[in-house]
């Protein structure tokens, strides 16, 4: 599915399906052209698009890193727009998978941090999940305490996606 890159709104995903030509054309005119990079990797997909009058979504993957309480597992409101964005993605590059990492901080057992860095890696898949994307496009692994971000036990908490 080819889509629109539209500046983001607040909260919004910047990429955005299939809109009508009308409107593709003014969004195209208004944010600039497609990179130099991306035009020299997909010369056929870009000339389709052009002749569609719509501008190519960036291939550049949203870092996305979803954070979490002590203990839980619940995605927090706040962090839904970060998963949007990652599921806006995938639905603008139905040819891309992803792996869903979960991680915990050190406090608790190794057994119980392995479970719930699992259990938060699978949440995060089940919002996508319900973005759209297919789950065989998605695995969750859960890593427990084993790959911390810093010293930081805050920033331990985390599930980050990986395109």
């Amino acid at each position: 599915m080819i889509g629109a890159v539209l500046p983001p709104a607040d909260g919004e995903s910047k990429y955005m399906p299939s809109m009508d030509q009308a409107r593709c054309r003014r969004s195209s005119r208004t944010n600039g052209t497609v990179t130099q990079r991306h035009a020299t990797i997909h010369k056929g997909a870009q000339r389709a698009a052009r002749k569609e009058g719509m501008q190519m979504p960036d291939e550049t993957p949203p870092n996305t890193v979803v954070y979490f309480e002590p203990t839980s597992s619940v995605v927090s409101s706040a962090s839904y727009a970060d998963i949007a964005n990652s599921t806006g993605f995938m639905n603008a590059f139905p040819q891309r998978y992803a792996i869903i990492e979960g991680h915990t901080d050190s406090v608790g057992t190794d057994e119980e941090n392995q479970r719930l860095s699992q259990r938060r890696a699978d949440a995060v898949k089940a919002c996508m999940v319900k973005g759209g994307i297919a789950s065989n496009r998605l695995q969750a692994v859960g890593y427990g305490e084993a790959k911390p971000a810093g010293s930081n036990p805050a920033k331990n908490r985390r599930v980050e996606i990986v395109f």
